[in-house]
């Protein structure tokens, strides 16, 4: 039987795509804030990973077998913060509402149904090709804040400089999903 992995007509013939991905080609938006997706300046795909664990034998040696659970790190993004600090308060309201900051009452309701007013909304990473066609989508689930980064002023600076500021969320898991124009080309 031929191992097909390395026979002459793959290695002659290249890969069948031979675009690479850039950093660029990507648009985020965030189900309880529709308009934040125009202030994002970086976003990411999260790692995933499971543990391997040692399967017991009476052997001197213990085979590695994969873990039925998941982590997924945070999901970071990078905005500039408007003039009027709009969207920079949308996060810091959402994140106080999390918790009890004052009282009970100004708590948001924790019902996953709910993702424009209650604890959760919902992400989507939409990974474009070079055109800007939607390529891969990855879907982020039950997203809530989990930090919101500060803002430095300072008198120092004496040119014009937006500010940048990050919010890392926590999520239950993500799925990507195939997009129905993904075989497009422009």
């Amino acid at each position: 039987m031929a191992d097909n992995c390395c026979s002459s007509n793959t290695v002659l013939s290249g890969p069948v795509n031979p675009n690479f991905l850039a950093t660029n080609y990507y648009f985020f938006s965030l189900s309880r804030f529709p308009d934040f997706t125009y202030t994002v300046q970086s976003a990411n795909l999260p790692m995933i990973s499971t543990r391997a664990l040692n399967q017991p034998t009476n052997l001197g040696t213990f085979p590695k077998i994969p873990a039925t659970n998941y982590y997924f790190d945070d999901l970071q993004v990078n905005f500039l913060v408007n003039a009027d600090m709009s969207n920079w308060m949308s996060m810091y309201d959402w994140l106080k509402g999390i918790g009890n900051l004052k009282d009970d009452e100004s708590n948001f309701p924790y019902d996953p149904t709910n993702l424009t007013s209650g604890v959760f909304s919902e992400a989507t990473l939409m990974i474009t090709n070079s055109a800007y066609v939607p390529i891969l989508s990855a879907r982020f689930f039950y997203v809530f804040p989990k930090s919101l980064g500060g803002i430095n002023f300072t008198t120092q600076n004496l040119s014009y400089e937006p500010v940048t500021c990050t919010v890392n969320f926590s999520y239950s898991y993500y799925e990507i999903v195939s997009s129905p124009n993904a075989g497009v080309t422009c």
